[in-house]
């Protein structure tokens, strides 16, 4: 921990705020861009919402493949020196994307929180064969 600027401690890393099996699920499936349940109204980059069950959401393969490309870019890989910055990013996503999708401050908490990894492009079922090895 150390302290923030108001004076409150701020966990180092964000995944010591994760205190349930279901958030830890969550994030898991974030990273591995797997279909995950609704829980707010605002649907994070990266998914659209199911067509058929408005209660789950479904990983956009386009969002999430240029994520994994803007990942080999930026800077936020720890022990990565070179690199762009955050606005730099978010502007080439959405120049990739062709539509205002992101800021630079969801591009930070996007790889501060739930990075996509490049297993994420895989298909479903080696996503599962990941996850559960027979």
């Amino acid at each position: 921990m150390f302290k923030h600027q108001n004076g409150k401690d701020k966990p180092v890393f964000p995944y010591q705020n994760i205190q349930t099996l279901k958030e830890y699920h969550r994030l898991g499936c974030f990273m591995l861009a797997l279909p995950v349940e609704k829980w707010g109204r605002t649907i994070p980059f990266g998914y659209r919402q199911h067509p058929d069950d408005p209660e789950w959401l479904i990983p956009n393969a386009d969002e999430y493949e240029v994520m994994v490309k803007a990942r080999a870019i930026t800077t936020h890989i720890v022990g990565k020196k070179e690199g762009y910055g955050d606005h730099v990013v978010a502007d080439w996503v959405n120049e990739q994307l062709g539509r205002k999708a992101v800021s630079h401050s969801a591009i930070r908490q996007i790889y501060r929180c739930r990075p996509p990894l490049p297993e994420c492009l895989l298909p479903l079922e080696e996503k599962m064969e990941l996850l559960c090895p027979v």
